[in-house]
């Protein structure tokens, strides 16, 4: 596997409130996280890296047991998975509730969460808020994750064309995140790679700015663009959303099977 990550602050914004982790687990397992955090300039920032930390931190030690031969043989890897992923987000919201509750100043602070944990061919994929992750293949494009806002929930009850959903005067109103209550509902997903195959988590400071169309072109747009390293693939995505706007942090990290 390859991988790279990176956050930029944006064009506009005077601190960075995303955080993000790509933490290798053996030779084919990998965890990475994105956390794009809200609530004031100082209890975003605290709430994106704590969520981050308090994630990772619980997924990595359970990751004997993930990572064991006995889950393979029981058939239960799937099932273990899932639960240790939404273990992890629950650990990352009462983190952050629990720190918002000791200071008036911090009140209502919180975070998106994408996680992505691989296992040899085998994705798991957790998300809560709006940050996103993607599927990329030599034909096509997929967002696995669903957003939890208020423009998609206009899109699921059929109150708004999808095509529409960028130019919403409401599309950063985030209906779920961690940390603003006690507790949380993470949705998971799993996904089976091929080689060549690329997974590209990211904060909406990359997602609302770079089009589908140009993340496709910038990740998977040739042979000769698919074969450059994912740095300069990561790098070009993040030039591309300052040029387009660049009005909130952003954070891109790329996985390739």
């Amino acid at each position: 596997m390859e991988y790279y990550g990176m956050t930029d602050i944006g064009r506009y914004r005077t601190e960075n409130q995303d955080a993000f982790a790509v933490l290798p687990l053996s030779e084919n397992a990998l965890l990475a996280v994105v956390c794009d955090g809200m609530g004031g300039e100082a209890g975003g920032k605290i709430a994106a890296r704590l969520a981050m930390e308090r994630f990772t931190s619980l997924v990595c030690g359970k990751s004997a047991l993930l990572l064991s031969p006995q889950a393979d043989k029981t058939g239960e890897r799937m099932a273990i998975i899932e639960t240790t992923l939404k273990e992890g987000v629950d650990a990352a919201n009462d983190a952050v509730y629990r720190y918002a509750k000791d200071s008036i100043d911090l009140i209502g602070m919180g975070t998106t969460l994408v996680g992505l944990l691989i296992i040899g061919s085998e994705a798991y994929v957790c998300n809560v808020g709006d940050s996103r992750l993607y599927h990329l293949t030599a034909r096509a494009m997929q967002q696995v994750t669903r957003d939890h806002s208020y423009v998609q929930m206009l899109i699921d009850n059929g109150l708004l064309q999808p095509h529409l959903a960028a130019a919403h005067p409401d599309r950063s109103v985030i209906t779920r995140a961690i940390g603003v209550r006690a507790t949380v509902i993470a949705e998971t997903f799993h996904l089976s790679l091929c080689p060549r195959e690329s997974l590209l988590l990211c904060s909406d400071g990359l997602s609302s700015y770079v089009s589908n169309e140009e993340i496709y072109t910038l990740v998977w747009g040739s042979e000769e663009v698919f074969s450059l390293p994912n740095s300069e693939k990561v790098k070009s995505l993040v030039d591309r959303a300052n040029q387009n706007g660049g009005r909130d942090n952003i954070t891109a990290v790329l996985v390739t099977y």
